[in-house]
């Protein structure tokens, strides 16, 4: 697997095997060409984490929440590009937002007492599943985009958690620690037929669906660092995507499925944004700073 460790000519090739098209200007700037970007949180600025926006090679990174105070983590991009939901605790606990694709119009829409957070959208932008703790353990809830109408989708006394839609919205993915430690689950969208799809002696985490039914996800390896997994949605063909010292956790697919961004600890210790091709191939890292960078989302913005 190729891995660039500083930006240079060579980065350019490999992100034309991607399909992206670069185009130099006088030698000082590159243009990525299309709609897609990669969205993450990064400390950046400094104390605060912050939502920050990058085109596809990593170039181009701008900060989008720019808030006084607080930590605003988590984001993930709406199906039509339009708005970024996102994880803040700038009201003093864990409460979702969703803002514009820009940065501007940021909305609370959650309010209580408890931590709500890691809020993904449904295919058709008309829902939001995010896991909270208002009843006690963390469990898998759904709302309305405007959050209204909150509902308990695992309705179970472990902790639930990282939950995704597949592209279809039929089902949605999660982890659960009801059998003695973190494994991937399965459910249809309304909550019935919640079905364990991994299981190991190690936690399984944080699965998301590819447009093909396929599910990445983390888990620790035999040395005790967390790679990257990826396996039909039953559970079945199974294959490690990464194999690096340190941890890669976080992946996310693009769009189309033919890429996984994901964040390592591989280049020593601090967290950096890294993209792959879907098969593990063409390992490539995009932030280079001492701050960070993790939960990257993928998508088109609008």
């Amino acid at each position: 697997m190729l891995l660039i460790k500083r930006p240079h000519i060579a980065l350019y090739a490999v992100l034309a095997s991607f399909g992206i098209a670069v185009t130099g200007c006088g030698g000082n700037c590159v243009t990525v060409l299309g709609g897609s970007y990669i969205v993450f949180n990064s400390a950046l600025g400094g104390a605060d984490i912050e939502i920050y926006r990058m085109d596809e090679d990593g170039t181009n990174i701008v900060n989008l929440t720019n808030y006084p105070s607080g930590n605003d983590t988590e984001p993930a991009i709406s199906p039509n590009g339009t708005k970024i939901l996102f994880t803040s605790n700038r009201d003093g606990d864990d409460e979702i937002f969703v803002m514009n694709s820009d940065g501007s119009g940021a909305t609370q829409i959650t309010f209580n007492t408890a931590a709500d957070r890691d809020a993904e959208w449904s295919p058709d932008g008309t829902q939001i599943v995010f896991e909270t703790n208002r009843d006690g353990n963390y469990e898998i809830y759904v709302m309305d985009a405007d959050g209204g109408n909150p509902t308990n989708l695992s309705n179970n006394l472990s902790t639930e958690g990282d939950p995704a839609f597949s592209a279809d919205g039929t089902l949605i993915a999660f982890e659960s620690y009801r059998d003695g430690n973190d494994e991937i689950y399965t459910m249809n969208a309304d909550g019935s037929n919640q079905t364990r799809i991994t299981n190991s002696s190690v936690d399984d985490e944080n699965p998301k669906f590819l447009p093909n039914g396929r599910i990445v996800f983390e888990s620790d390896d035999i040395e005790g660092d967390i790679q990257v997994w990826i396996m039909d949605g039953d559970g079945s063909n199974l294959s490690q995507l990464t194999n690096s010292v340190g941890d890669n956790e976080h992946a996310n697919p693009s769009p189309d499925g033919t890429k996984v961004v994901f964040a390592s600890t591989r280049d020593g210790g601090d967290r950096d944004i890294f993209i792959m091709k879907a098969d593990g191939s063409n390992q490539t890292q995009l932030t280079f700073n001492s701050a960070l960078d993790a939960n990257p989302s993928y998508g088109d913005l609008n």
